[in-house]
């Protein structure tokens, strides 16, 4: 988590401040560096940006394909709602190959939502 997102809740508070103290934090805060300010792994996106400007179409279809994937094998492994359902309906996530194959994914309805919530959060 980011210094920025763990300053946030503080953000009610700042805005009560008086103009002054605002233009004293701010500055200060624009000081440190920007890596302390949006998180360790800022860097990491920062190069990924870069690198992709140059990629085909098909370059960033793959890492998108390969990002989906890896989010969906995580919910089948940690989520046991998902692991539920992909059973059932015989969804792989590791058999993707294409957007087309989400056809195959089980959708989760508002209801199941409200109702299996626990089901949803991760274990690991």
């Amino acid at each position: 988590m980011s210094f920025e997102d763990r300053l946030y809740p503080l953000l009610g508070l700042y805005e009560r401040f008086p103009a002054a103290a605002k233009t004293f934090i701010g500055r200060t805060y624009r000081a440190l560096p920007v890596g302390w300010r949006l998180g360790r792994r800022y860097r990491e996106f920062q190069l990924l940006t870069e690198e992709a400007e140059g990629w085909s179409t098909e370059q960033a279809q793959q890492y998108q394909l390969r990002q989906l994937q890896e989010v969906l094998e995580h919910a089948a492994a940690h989520c046991p709602l998902y692991r539920e359902r992909f059973a059932a309906a015989g969804f792989r996530p590791s058999a993707l190959t294409c957007p087309a194959d989400l056809e195959q994914c089980p959708l989760l309805t508002k209801q199941d939502l409200i109702d299996q919530r626990e089901g949803l959060v991760s274990t690991a």
